[in-house]
């Protein structure tokens, strides 16, 4: 199973277009940083890839928390073990290849597999 955080509705639909039909049945979306959140501590047990997008703290839309897969990131190396994710990769994906390094050099000091990619070039 894999969670795939992206809160640009339409970016997201054009990844979810290019998905394979059993890919598309076998990934959870989230949008918002507590939707994920709480995805990966229901389904820690079975995520194989979690795909994080990298944005500014800026709010989306009409959305009132802050919006980025980096508070997510932030919040797997305070509050999870990479033990707790031993059979999952995580994706980082932005267009800015500074914070994307950054933000896996952060998991990655901790133990959790990662692997950055392009935003939006979903395989």
């Amino acid at each position: 199973m894999k969670l795939y955080f992206q809160e640009v509705p339409e970016l997201a639909a054009r990844i979810y277009q290019r998905m394979s039909p059993e890919a598309r049945s076998d990934t959870i979306w989230a949008r918002t940083v507590s939707e994920a959140i709480n995805v990966l501590r229901d389904y820690k047990d079975s995520l194989s890839i979690v795909y994080l997008s990298y944005r500014p703290y800026i709010p989306v839309y009409h959305q009132q928390e802050k919006v980025s897969g980096l508070a997510v990131a932030e919040y797997i190396r305070k509050m999870f073990n990479p033990e707790d994710f031993s059979d999952c990769t995580f994706i980082i994906e932005t267009e800015n290849p500074i914070a994307a390094k950054w933000m896996r050099d952060m998991l990655m000091r901790k133990g959790f597999k990662t692997k950055l990619q392009r935003l939006g070039t979903y395989k």
